[in-house]
């Protein structure tokens, strides 16, 4: 498993953590108990001293915001184009219902996808 650094900007804190790849985490922070943010392995992080260095930090992280929700949209709708189409293609090859079976894995990955990214 790959760990990433989270910040909280307001306590100016870091740790490291499993790698949530940009999805919401339950990581909160020690001290403020606020919602972490996880930095990609380009950014410093500055000492806590470092007012000008957090407050770069934390303009950057209000930048990012609301790409990072665009590019999860983004991710989730094409994981479920492509669980409709190997679901759609299950359903056509046999419907006999051989593929029961791979069909419940299939639907089951799509309802976690639909929880993941859309709820």
């Amino acid at each position: 498993m790959s760990s990433r650094t989270y910040i909280c900007t307001a306590c100016r804190t870091a740790r490291r953590a499993e790698a949530w790849h940009g999805m919401p985490s339950p990581l909160r922070c020690s001290l403020c108990r606020g919602s972490l943010w996880e930095l990609s392995r380009k950014w410093r992080i500055p000492a806590k001293t470092n007012d000008k260095g957090w407050s770069e930090l934390e303009q950057i992280v209000a930048e990012e915001t609301p790409l990072r929700a665009t590019l999860l949209r983004e991710r989730g709708h094409r994981l479920l184009r492509q669980l409709d189409d190997k679901l759609g293609k299950l359903r056509v090859q046999n419907p006999k219902g051989r593929n029961d079976a791979r069909i419940a894995v299939l639907q089951s990955q799509r309802d976690k996808v639909l929880a993941e990214y859309f709820m």
